[in-house]
């Protein structure tokens, strides 16, 4: 079956579409566990281990026996730095050493990575976004292209949140610093370099729009 990406102006009227790059529909599928299993480790590699609580060796005080060990009526103590002492150590808090990492092939981040462009086009949720007539960088241009594109486009209404349900995918070139201008106050639309372009990313967000430049720099990453 042939699919082609959906094109949009500026003006939010619909062109004629783009043919999708065959190997990107040739990808062998991938259980779901698999998907998950990549998700999860990429999600680990970016978590920011800040909580931290001391134990009783690291609490400062207590190197004295609180009382003598009997005759005093009183349940025996060996240091004020025990848990059941108000500022004392703190038993299984946690720690900012603990390891979250999580060993994942590049290999299978990247055919997670290509199964999931491949879902999306089968979906219809890439389209192609036509940025050669920007004239000014304005948002009202790009909040009402926007809504035009979603009158048309199915996947762009799927998630009707004040969140960003949509990500928006551009180049590094110098002439797509409008495009990152006119969206960057805009709530339900996400920015991401093509370069940056990830697994959970495309888990996330339900519709994708692909400026050309992006489109291009999504093919020549596809088997980097």
């Amino acid at each position: 079956m042939d699919y082609v990406l959906p094109v949009f102006g500026l003006d939010g009227i619909k062109k004629e579409g783009h043919a999708v790059p065959s190997e990107w529909l040739v990808v062998k599928s991938l259980k779901p566990a698999a998907i998950h299993q990549v998700a999860l480790a990429l999600e680990s590699h970016a978590r920011v281990n800040v909580a931290h609580t001391k134990t009783r060796s690291e609490v400062s005080g207590g190197g004295k026996k609180p009382w003598k060990q009997k005759g005093t009526g009183r349940a025996r103590q060996g240091s004020i730095r025990s848990p059941q002492w108000k500022g004392g150590g703190v038993v299984f808090g946690p720690r900012n050493d603990r390891n979250f990492f999580q060993k994942v092939n590049k290999t299978m981040v990247r055919r997670v990575f290509q199964q999931l462009i491949k879902e999306h086009i089968e979906e219809n949720a890439i389209a192609v976004l036509e940025t050669s007539a920007v004239v000014e960088p304005k948002t009202r241009v790009m909040a009402k292209a926007l809504t035009e594109i979603g009158k048309q486009w199915g996947p762009a209404l799927k998630r009707k949140s004040k969140k960003a349900n949509m990500l928006l995918v551009v180049s590094a070139a110098a002439k797509e610093r409008n495009i990152r201008k006119m969206s960057d106050n805009i709530p339900t639309l996400a920015i991401t370099d093509v370069a940056e372009l990830g697994v959970l990313q495309l888990l996330r967000y339900p519709a994708v729009l692909l400026t050309p430049s992006a489109l291009i720099g999504l093919a020549k990453r596809w088997k980097v």
